[in-house]
This record gives C-alpha cells, structure tokens and sequence, in this order.
C-alpha cells in the first residue's frame, strides 16, 4: 500500500471527493529515497492509466496533484459504497447478485482490456459496490478501482523494480510468479475466476501461508470444483470459475465479455 485514501472538498465547496495521498516514508530512513521514487512512479503510472480509461465502472480521476511538494496526490471520484471484501464477511452472495456484479466488473476489465491496460491486482479490496440512485436502489453499481500496479501490454517503458511478483499472492496468475512480461489480459480473467470461486462460495480455492506456497499453489495445484462447498451451484457457472482458473493461458477465456 503506497496511498492513503482521505475525503477532500473542492474549491467550490460543492461536491466531496476523495485525494489519495502518496504515503512517503522518513527522508532519513534507509532507503527512503528509493522508494519514494518508486512509490511517485506507480502512482504517475496509475494517473496515466485512469486518465485513458473513461468507462462507468472504473473509478475517475478528477486531477492530477502528484506535483505537490509537500503532499502530492491524486483527486478522484468520491465512491459511497462498500468494498466486495466488507461484503463478503457476511457470507458468499447469491447466483443472481454475483453475476450481476461481475458482468459489471467485466465490463471494466474488457475497457481496460481494449486499451491494452491489465489491472493485475483485481482482488475483493479493489471493487466497491455501491447502492443504486434509482427509485428502489435495487440494483448495485460496482467501480473497480486500484490501478497502481496496472500496465501498458507489452510496454517496455515500464520496468519493475521490486525483487519479487507484483500483486497479491492469492489472486496472482501462475505466469505472474515467472515474471511481469508473461503478463496479460489472461492474467486478470484468472484473478476474476478466483474472485468469482470466493464470492461465491466463501472460501479461496487454494491455501497458501507465503509467497513460497503460493507460488507452488498457483502454478502446481488443480483447484477444487466450487459444487464441493456450494452444491446447489450451477454446473455451468461452477465450469465458468474453473476454466477462468485454468494454469495455461491459452486454455482461459480470452476476453472478459
């Protein structure tokens, strides 16, 4: 986590909105230099990418602020809702609301998708759901949000620097853990697969206590059929989930629509 998400108020005072402060570490501190560097970049990357990417379900940015001395920050759209992660503590969704929310979430991957742009962090933390302004605020409206760790396919421009795989191990490709150039828009519909087993179902599809199980679970291990924790699950959806998490890229889906 390189930003810290606070409410601002423009200088109308009319509408909130929200700043994401870049989190810099003591100047003194070992290191320091370099990763304010680093943390600056991913969040210069972020900018660029959400100023692309103009589509109802990924989050806006309003303006760009990183040249702040003293605070530099990112201004973007207020989201008044709650995260899929606060959703699920209380239990797995039903069919009909998680395919609701994912065909929104495809939505959002696919425009990325057709900029050439993959997220590689869509994870429950990374999705805000949010009620509806229509007359019975029925329907949900999810905004996928979180694109620091996003890249430009098959960009050069943008080398990594970490010593190890960006992402959250749970929701991480098995290509993702060889190295950023295997990355692809096959390596966010695998984390979507997973999302979808998780929403559904209430548990991950794979365990892992480290990076070093992870690994081994991501790139080694079949993952369970979703009927084996919720038997009244569709087959086709159960069979949906486990192509999405398929080890082979070639052998997922090849577009998130």
């Amino acid at each position: 986590v390189f930003m810290r998400v606070m409410i601002a108020r423009d200088k109308t005072g009319e509408k909130d909105q929200a700043a994401k402060l870049l989190k810099l570490n003591d100047d003194n501190a070992p290191g320091a230099p370099e990763q304010r560097d680093l943390k600056l970049r991913l969040a210069k990357r972020e900018a660029r990418v959400l100023k692309k990417l103009q589509h109802p379900n990924i989050m806006k940015l309003l303006r760009n602020e990183l040249d702040h001395e003293k605070c530099p920050r990112l201004i973007v759209e207020r989201l008044d809702g709650s995260t899929l992660d606060d959703l699920l503590c209380d239990g797995p969704l039903e069919p009909e609301r998680a395919c609701d929310l994912f065909s929104q979430l495809c939505e959002a991957v696919q425009a990325a998708h057709n900029q050439n742009i993959i997220h590689r962090d869509i994870k429950p933390s990374n999705v805000m759901v949010l009620p509806e302004d229509g007359p019975d605020g029925s329907r949900e409206h999810l905004v996928l949000i979180d694109f620091g760790i996003s890249r430009q396919i098959y960009d050069e421009r943008f080398p990594e620097t970490m010593d190890r795989p960006m992402g959250t191990p749970p929701y991480m490709a098995p290509e993702l853990w060889d190295g950023p150039h295997d990355a692809g828009p096959w390596t966010d519909i695998y984390a979507m697969g997973v999302l979808l087993f998780e929403t559904l179902t209430g548990c991950h599809p794979l365990k892992g206590e480290n990076l070093v199980d992870w690994a081994r679970q991501h790139t080694e291990t079949l993952p369970p059929s979703p009927r084996e924790f919720r038997p009244d699950l569709p087959r086709e959806m159960s069979a949906v989930i486990l192509r999405a998490l398929s080890k082979e890229p070639r052998d997922r889906y090849q577009s998130a629509l």
